[in-house]
């Protein structure tokens, strides 16, 4: 596992108990951090964009996020340790 993906996933646990994260929301906020659309999830997952797009409704109610974008900045801020 590489530097980035030990942080990264550190992070995502630490919000995933906070928050009260499913797997499959972690698993879209995860995938979004690596830069893929909702699209790019959706025919990953198998599944329909508007279901990815549920998925991500609830990450930013229960992050308290307004985007997707500020979701992963602040994700990734976090992993790396950088100021607000």
């Amino acid at each position: 596992m590489t530097l980035f993906e030990t942080r990264l996933e550190a992070v995502l646990e630490i919000w995933t108990a906070r928050d009260a994260l499913t797997r499959t929301e972690r698993d879209v906020l995860r995938r979004a951090a690596y830069g893929m659309s909702v699209q790019a999830i959706a025919r990953e997952r198998g599944c329909a964009a508007k279901t990815i797009a549920k998925h991500v409704e609830n990450v930013l109610f229960k992050t308290g996020e307004r985007s997707l974008a500020r979701a992963v900045t602040r994700l990734l801020r976090e992993a790396f340790g950088l100021a607000a």
